[in-house]
C-alpha cells in the first residue's frame, strides 16, 4: 500500500511484482526521512537490500491492520 505514496488514500494493499521497484522506494522513504531530520544525529544510515525490504513490508502491513501487532525477535549481536 504504500508503493502509491503516503498521501494516497485509500490504501489497498497491492502484491509488489517488481522487486526492484520496492527497493527503489524504500530508499526514496529513507531518503525523504533523512531530508526531513537534516543533518542532525536522527539521520538513519541504512543499506536497504531485498531481505530487509520484505520484512519492512510485512510489518507495514501489520501495523496497518486494526489492532495490528507484532513480536519482532532476532540472534543477539545482530543489531537489532
Amino acid at each position: 500500500d504504500f508503493m502509491q505514496g503516503r498521501e494516497v488514500e485509500p490504501k489497498n494493499y497491492v502484491q509488489i511484482a517488481d522487486l526492484k521497484k520496492l527497493l527503489l522506494k524504500m530508499e526514496e522513504y529513507l531518503e525523504d526521512y533523512n531530508s526531513e531530520m537534516g543533518a542532525g544525529k536522527k539521520q538513519m544510515k541504512l543499506v536497504m537490500f531485498l531481505d530487509a525490504c520484505e520484512h519492512i513490508t510485512r510489518i507495514c502491513r501489520i501495523l496497518r491492520q486494526p489492532q495490528g501487532h507484532a513480536l519482532l525477535l532476532g540472534v543477539g549481536g545482530s543489531g537489532r
